[in-house]
């Protein structure tokens, strides 16, 4: 299997760039953080900057850690929000478990004052029936598990989106992994809220 997907793609944003002001955090993911950050920002209040960076790219391509780590040495960020899960379906277990390791302690060895938290993907369910569970679930729910286990291992913060997604097949657009619009709100208001608590 490849290790790459036929279109790769990385979006970027930075929120209200020009303000040195307020908290800024940081969200790492895919699609699913691409369509729930600016809900994110809405509910997390305007002293919350919400910063983004989303890919296509799995774990162990090297330019997903560049890329990574431009970004957060580009801002002052009290917060990385991290989840990771819906590509790279090349990577067995154990090499996924590996890859997201090293990514999770060289953010925390060069940038140690930085809170970090996991989050746990979201399902994956078969097209056109969004109540029903695909054979990839089954990789979310192991890399669900290994996202834990590392969180465990750091003495991280995680947070169980799937749990959150899981129990709404309404508010999925009826394809393998995405979302309505009233899905992304849903997630975006959970992650806001999370993300509130954990900067108490």
């Amino acid at each position: 299997m490849s290790k790459l997907e036929q279109y790769e793609w990385v979006n970027i944003w930075y929120d209200e760039a020009n303000d040195t002001t307020g908290t800024r955090v940081l969200l790492v993911g895919d699609s699913i953080m691409l369509g729930s950050r600016k809900y994110v920002q809405q509910y997390a209040g305007k002293d919350i900057h919400v910063d983004m960076i989303a890919t296509s790219k799995a774990l162990d391509n090297e330019r997903y850690a560049k890329e990574l780590m431009y970004m957060i040495a580009s801002e002052d960020y009290k917060l990385i929000r991290i989840n990771n899960g819906l590509h790279g379906f090349h990577l067995d277990i154990a090499d996924y478990e590996r890859e997201y390791d090293k990514i999770i302690s060289g953010i925390m060895e060069q940038y140690p004052d930085v809170k970090v938290k996991i989050g746990t993907t979201t399902p994956a369910t078969v097209d056109k029936k969004p109540e029903e569970f695909s054979e990839l679930n089954d990789i979310v729910l192991e890399r669900n598990e290994a996202a834990k286990r590392i969180a465990e291992k750091y003495g991280l913060e995680s947070d169980d989106l799937y749990a959150v997604t899981s129990v709404h097949p309404e508010l999925r657009v009826g394809d393998f992994a995405h979302f309505k619009e009233e899905g992304y709100e849903l997630i975006g208001k959970h992650i806001a809220e999370d993300i509130i608590k954990s900067l108490e």
